[in-house]
């Protein structure tokens, strides 16, 4: 999953909206959409721009198992 900075292109200069998580660039377009209720007018001027990769909130098995291993000291 990705985060994507929404801005409303046009009139300059351009208006940010806000961020949405989504795994693609017209998912994060649709959620934008809904999300910051943009009017049909203005939604072909969305313009989403990949800002990075989220962090999953829980921790994967694989962390999780090499924090539960034991460690021994020599």
């Amino acid at each position: 999953m990705f985060r994507w900075r929404i801005t409303i292109l046009g009139k300059t200069p351009a208006r940010p909206l806000g961020v949405v998580r989504a795994p693609d660039e017209e998912t994060a377009k649709k959620r934008a959409i809904e999300f910051f209720q943009i009017e049909p007018a203005l939604q072909f001027q969305v313009v989403a721009v990949n800002i990075g990769e989220v962090k999953p909130d829980k921790p994967d098995l694989k962390s999780l198992l090499r924090l539960a291993r034991p460690k021994f000291e020599n």
